[in-house]
């Protein structure tokens, strides 16, 4: 399912060039100074974000010419690190990101309880960002230096105790794979590193 479709996601990828290409040029920092900082924004940018990761946007992306490649007007790899970008400022909001958490707020509501509310649990939309970053570290580009940006903010976040100590896990494993047995992939290799 694409959260954005037909000339809405033309539009957005356009956008997403000019907006990398402005980055490029002038830098991520004087970027994000114009980026909106809506607390509502965090789950839609995630779930965009999402969106362009799915199969099917790759496959739309390459019919279209405009694949990771970043042939043709634009690929899919700008539009995933200006994501990643606003992220990265939207998860600096000044209270708790489980505040803005739709699926805590739903649990809450049916009286459901997954523990994370817990001291050593993080909320969805935190373990949801983790996830999608831990993806992206292992690119060679952009993504993987405005993904590691992104951990960085996020997990540094008072209450993200939790979701450090995941990461921390994750990073070890990974090193302790590559440790032992050569990496399947070059991706596998640089992840952590």
């Amino acid at each position: 399912e694409a959260y954005v479709c037909g000339a809405a996601r033309a539009g957005l990828r356009r956008t997403c060039v000019l907006v990398a290409a402005i980055a490029k040029v002038r830098g991520a920092k004087t970027v994000v100074r114009f980026l909106p900082r809506e607390a509502a924004d965090l789950e839609p940018a995630l779930r965009l974000l999402g969106s362009c990761h799915s199969q099917e946007a790759l496959r739309a992306a390459e019919a279209e010419g405009e694949g990771d490649s970043g042939v043709g007007n634009g690929g899919l790899w700008e539009t995933r690190c200006v994501l990643l970008l606003w992220l990265s400022i939207l998860v600096l909001i000044p209270f708790d990101l489980a505040v803005v958490d739709s699926a805590l707020l739903g649990e809450a509501a049916s009286g459901a309880d997954t523990g994370a509310g817990s001291e050593n649990s993080a909320p969805p939309v935190v373990r949801a960002i983790v996830a999608r970053c831990t993806e992206y570290l292992g690119d060679s580009g952009w993504a993987r230096d405005v993904a590691a940006s992104l951990l960085g903010k996020l997990l540094t976040r008072p209450g993200s105790e939790g979701a450090l100590s995941d990461f921390v896990q994750w990073a070890r494993g990974t090193l302790e794979k590559c440790a032992g047995a050569p990496p399947a992939t070059p991706r596998e290799a640089f992840a952590v590193c």
